[in-house]
């Protein structure tokens, strides 16, 4: 049975015109692939994949009534959530070489589990892309200094 933690928002990063990441005063023991239910009491409970576990990161996109009120939070506000459910993912012991591949809002839990896929490789390399311009992260030098390729097509 899972019960409800509730966490202070310490961040709130707008990654572009319509995708933010929150990160909380919480820390959860998750997998790349997993989720947390996020409550806004008196609204609904709605998944959330767990972009980063220590601290908890929700990268979350604007797209209906659920995720307007979750925008319209600050930092110092609180939020209630449980988890992580659902099963994640990880590296299998002998593989030498990982392509992850997402699709739209499925890139959060392949970034989590990028830097904990590459802990034994020194040599990452990130391509992110987008059909439509600003999907990106607007912040491209920080992107390229990490190794992080970012391409735009549209």
């Amino acid at each position: 049975m899972s019960y409800y933690k509730t966490a202070k928002i310490i961040s709130i990063k707008d990654e572009n015109y319509r995708v933010r990441t929150i990160t909380l005063d919480a820390a959860v023991h998750a997998q790349p692939g997993q989720f947390v239910m996020v409550w806004l009491p008196g609204v609904d409970e709605k998944p959330f994949c767990v972009a980063q576990d220590q601290p908890l990161r929700l990268t979350i996109a604007k797209v209906g009534p659920f995720t307007e009120k979750l925008f319209a939070l600050k930092q110092g506000d609180c939020l209630s959530f449980r988890g992580p459910l659902g099963s994640g993912f990880t590296l299998p012991k002998d593989a030498k070489e990982i392509l992850l591949i997402g699709g739209g809002y499925g890139v959060a839990p392949i970034r989590f589990f990028g830097p904990r896929g590459n802990n034994k490789r020194n040599n990452r390399n990130y391509n992110r892309c987008s059909k439509k311009k600003g999907r990106l992260d607007s912040n491209r030098k920080s992107q390229e200094s990490q190794g992080t390729h970012a391409c735009q097509h549209g």
